[in-house]
């Protein structure tokens, strides 16, 4: 990189090593959109970010196309953003099931909606609004990753403006006060609240990292705070012993810190350093590798036993999700929108059932087995009650193994069945009504909150949702309003425990939701539109 010495602007190397990092940049983000679609996958998590690199590249070029030694020109690009860019790439790719990147989370929701009412209310005389007060307690977190369970801010603050921010804060660098009052002045006022009048005083890094903690507290993932990190790739820890300790006191947070530039670092460095990053060094040994652990795996953390919902039972024997159907009057509305589904989008069964139940073993709890079966033994057609007698190993079916049931359902489908999938699907008998006194006894042995959770559920979920969070078990279900519903009253307990701290909380049922259902094939015009 071009060292820009004050006497010396080089201009047209410092252009020229931003235009060439910048459209490497572009490109790794072009080939990882690329790598999503072809695998089907959204890409709207690098939609925005890429969108912003390209304003970026822009922008440079537009610069690039002018004087080259004027001051000016120099100063815009030495204050490019594209080095923060290339910054928060290097980190997500070290993330694994990236989410977003530039999200912003609030930790008052109340606040939020209230301003957000006065603002659209207020009409100020000279037509233009404030700033927006909705900001005012929220924060934009860089990364958002690990399906969403870890938060990644980046700072490139360095070590000498932090410094100065700590001499503006009142950071006491003679070591130890010999008066207590005036050390416990410091600490008071490093503490303080975003919200006090002293903000001015905070030390910026350590508001920024309050913030993070705040908004984290305000949000539960999977039952749980998201873990919050920040990176800081221009100070060196172990080098100024006041920085250490002000790391430590962020730390001190509950904020994981890293300091330093990451492993492979494709950062140009605007001319404030003499450090030649080639080529070579800005890109990955293997950038295939690196966006395979990017895509988030919404079945990694599913359990080796999956308990299964009467409504995916009835999807994966379902005549639409195994041939093509040709839309008719006959069929019910609903039935003609999922067959439509079928046919402009991915199949439910082979696109995203299969890859969910994998090899690991498949049990339902009695209640849905009885249900499923009387809905199948109503209104459905020859092949899909066949293939529930398969996928249940009953029948003619019973006894058959693994592979013969297997070669039994390829039968019945135009799509390859995976040989590792595990039938039959087991049958366990979990308590229900009407056997209250069974109920009874499961309910006491989870947390007091399950109790207001089975209040609102029907007998038939009460054994499905109760007990996969009994087992521990993950439970398969496309049921979203009953999973939502399980999970606002556990975030609610949860909430009213803590107080808005980072207390654990409680861990409800671990339910994966299918996003679309699939229905049995009925020409039922005995169905209501």
């Amino acid at each position: 990189m071009a060292d820009l010495g004050d006497n010396n602007p080089l201009g047209p190397s410092l252009a020229e090593d931003l235009l060439s990092h910048c459209r490497q940049l572009l490109s790794e983000l072009d080939q990882y959109r690329e790598f999503l679609v072809e695998r089907q996958q959204d890409d709207t998590v690098i939609r925005s970010f890429r969108n912003t690199v390209q304003t970026e590249l822009n922008t440079l070029e537009k610069v690039s196309s002018g004087d080259l030694q004027a001051d000016r020109t120099v100063h815009t690009l030495r204050s490019s953003n594209f080095p923060f860019y290339a910054t928060v790439w290097e980190a997500a790719k070290r993330c694994n099931g990236l989410v977003s990147f530039s999200r912003r989370f609030y930790w008052d929701v109340d606040h939020l909606k209230a301003s957000s009412s006065a603002a659209a209310k207020e009409t100020p005389k000279n037509g233009k609004r404030k700033g927006d007060k909705s900001k005012q307690k929220s924060i934009l977190v860089d990364i958002v990753a690990e399906d969403g369970t870890e938060w990644v801010k980046v700072s490139t603050i360095s070590e000498s403006r932090l410094l100065m921010d700590m001499t503006k804060a009142g950071w006491e660098w003679d070591g130890p006060s010999e008066d207590d009052a005036e050390d416990e002045d410091l600490r008071r006022r490093l503490d303080k609240d975003e919200e006090s009048e002293d903000e001015e005083l905070q030390v910026e890094l350590i508001t920024l990292a309050k913030h993070m903690k705040k908004a984290a507290n305000a949000v539960r993932i999977r039952y749980q705070h998201p873990r919050v990190k920040l990176l800081l790739p221009k100070i060196k820890e172990g080098k100024i012993s006041h920085i250490d300790d002000l790391l430590q006191k962020i730390r001190d947070l509950g904020v994981t810190v890293e300091c330093g530039e990451p492993p492979t670092s494709s950062l140009p460095t605007n001319g404030n350093s003499t450090t030649t990053t080639t080529q070579e060094d800005f890109q990955t040994s293997s950038l295939i590798e690196t966006f395979q652990h990017l895509v988030v795996d919404e079945y990694k953390n599913f359990t080796p036993t999956l308990n299964i919902d009467c409504t995916l039972l009835l999807a994966i024997v379902s005549d639409l999700s195994h041939y093509p159907i040709t839309p008719s009057s006959h069929y019910h509305k609903a039935i003609r929108r999922q067959i439509e589904l079928e046919a402009t989008q991915a199949p439910l069964v082979p696109s995203k059932l299969w890859p969910a139940m994998g090899t690991r073993n498949l049990l339902c709890t009695a209640p849905a087995h009885t249900r499923f079966s009387e809905i199948v033994d109503l209104i459905g057609t020859p092949t899909e009650k066949k293939r529930a007698a398969i996928l249940m190993g009953e029948g003619t079916y019973e006894g058959c193994s693994r592979e013969e049931l297997i070669t039994a359902f390829q039968s019945l489908t135009s799509y390859p069945v995976p040989l590792g999938w595990v039938l039959p699907i087991k049958i366990f008998a979990s308590p229900s009504s009407p056997a209250p006194s069974s109920l009874n006894l499961l309910l006491s042995q989870l947390p007091p909150i399950a109790t207001k959770v089975s209040n609102n559920l029907t007998p038939i979920n009460q054994s499905i949702f109760l007990f996969g969070w009994h087992s521990g078990l993950t439970t398969l279900s496309s049921n979203k309003t009953v999973a939502r519903q399980i999970e606002n009253i556990i975030e609610e307990g949860n909430r009213n425990e803590d107080g808005g701290g980072d207390k654990e909380g409680v861990r409800g049922p671990d339910i994966w939701v299918c996003g679309t259902a699939r229905s049995l094939l009925a020409k039922d015009k005995e169905r209501r539109e």
